[in-house]
Parts: structure tokens; C-alpha cells; sequence
């Protein structure tokens, strides 16, 4: 018998389908759990690295109703507590901002379940409110402490802020007076940061190597500056959980408030 060669189109159908035998051959083959391929080949999404900063500024009750624009400044001693008592409570696990940096080399493997709690500006709550929660929860924390403000009505005095670091609490830098980086002349940058840290410094008889911009204004000549005096990390006020990708003198940061869901801002 004569030989037919096959029809062109029949023979491109079967160069399919063969195709298709061999492809399936091959997962079944390098896949023998039976977890599908497309899911074996997926990078995973989840940054090992990833941790929320939580940014406080007042723990005590405020008249919203008198002052409405203060009001996501303040959150209350009691709800403070209970924000304490979920986080223990779901597992998680407070970190100060050197084992943060430890994390984010990968020199250390902590739980996926790390947080840093920071507080802002060196007010009095965060001694008498926040400092006694703290140590009942067995939790640490980042006070960003503006020197010049240090023993003021409504501020934190310099015993109180050595009581803190004394007792595991990291001390942070936030500038001499809370004024806005972006606009001052070479000079006075480098006053209110290199001062701040100065006195900070000689108070705690530590380093002082983080840094929170005030009101979270800055730009690219504030971070030269930042970086050129030392300062290891240093956090805004943009809105987000801290991961590999963000500069670590441009951390972001989750605003607590009364409203605040924290279930829903954990990663």
C-alpha cells in the first residue's frame, strides 16, 4: 500500500496533543505530592520581614466634640489597655528597633507576629498612662523624645526618660524643638538633629540611633542629613506596614486611634 502523507492541519493537531501528554507527564512527574503545579511554581507573597509600626501620640480621654481635629491624636488610657490585651492575646510580639534592623539583615528569624509600638513627642501620658501598661504586658516600646521639650508642662521630665530606657524601653530622637526639616538652612538641620541626639544621648548614656520626622515632613536633603549624623531608621507618618522594600529612613507607620482595627491592620 501506497503511503498517504497525514493532512497538515491533522498533523499540527497531533504535535498538540502530544505536547500536551508530555507537559502533563512532566508535572506528574516533579509534582508526586499532588499540589498543583501553578501553585508549586508561585513565589510566595508574604515578606518574612514585614512589621507594623504603631504610631501613638496621646494615651488619655480627649473632648472630641471641643477639639474634633485633635481627636485622632488621643487614644484613651482604657482602650490603650485593651489594644494591649489583643495583641498578647492573638500573639503577637513587641520588638524594640534593634532587633527590628537584626530582622530585616535576616541575622535573626523572629516570629511572624512582631510589632513596634512608638509614641511621639515626649508627653507626660507616656510616663504616667503608658510606661505602667507597658510593664504589666511585659511589652517594649519607642518613645521619639523632643529634647528641648523635656521637663514642660504636659512633657515627660529627663528622670522620667532615663526611668525608660533603664527599664528596656528605647529612646528616639525627634528633633530639638518639633520644627519643619524642609525649610531650614544647613545650619539649623544639623542643630536640630545633631542636639537632639547630643542631649538624648548624655541623658541615657546610649546611643541614640532612631529618628521620627516631625509632623512626618521631610525631603531628600532632611534624609542626608539624617543619615549623615547616624541615625539607623527613621519613620514618617505615611500610612502602611514596614517591609523589605521601604528605605529604612523612610519607614511608614499605622496610626492608631479610637477607631483603629487592629486585626485589620496586622500583617
Amino acid at each position: 500500500m501506497a503511503f498517504q502523507p497525514i493532512p497538515r492541519a491533522a498533523a499540527l493537531l497531533l504535535l498538540a496533543v502530544l505536547l500536551v501528554a508530555c507537559q502533563r507527564s512532566e508535572e506528574k512527574r516533579e509534582n508526586a505530592s499532588g499540589i498543583p503545579a501553578a501553585l508549586l511554581a508561585m513565589k510566595p507573597k508574604e515578606d518574612p520581614t514585614a512589621v507594623a509600626v504603631l504610631m501613638y501620640h496621646y494615651i488619655e480621654s480627649h473632648d472630641d466634640a471641643r477639639d474634633p481635629r485633635g481627636a485622632d491624636l488621643f487614644v484613651p488610657t482604657d482602650m490603650f489597655e485593651q489594644q494591649l490585651q489583643w495583641i498578647v492575646a492573638h500573639g503577637y510580639r513587641t520588638i524594640d528597633l534593634h532587633t527590628y534592623l537584626a530582622l530585616r539583615s535576616r541575622a535573626i528569624n523572629e516570629p511572624k507576629k512582631s510589632i513596634i509600638l512608638t509614641f511621639d513627642d515626649g508627653y507626660a501620658d507616656a510616663f504616667q498612662n503608658v510606661f505602667p501598661l507597658l510593664q504589666k504586658y511585659h511589652q517594649k516600646a519607642v518613645f521619639y523624645i523632643v529634647s528641648g521639650f523635656l521637663g514642660k508642662p504636659g512633657y515627660m521630665t529627663m528622670d522620667q526618660v532615663k526611668t525608660l530606657h533603664d527599664a528596656g524601653m528605647t529612646i528616639a530622637g525627634h528633633t530639638v524643638s518639633h520644627v519643619d526639616l524642609r525649610f531650614l538652612s544647613a545650619k539649623e538641620l544639623r542643630h536640630q538633629l545633631e542636639e537632639s541626639k547630643k542631649t538624648l544621648e548624655a541623658l541615657i548614656d546610649a546611643p541614640v540611633d532612631h529618628f521620627a520626622y516631625p509632623a512626618g515632613r521631610y525631603n531628600s536633603r532632611v534624609i542626608e542629613m539624617v543619615q549623615a549624623l547616624g541615625y539607623k531608621t527613621a519613620v514618617t507618618t505615611h500610612h502602611g506596614v514596614a517591609r523589605a522594600r521601604d528605605p529604612l529612613l523612610q519607614l511608614p507607620r499605622v496610626r492608631m486611634t479610637k477607631r483603629t482595627n487592629l486585626a485589620a491592620v496586622l500583617p
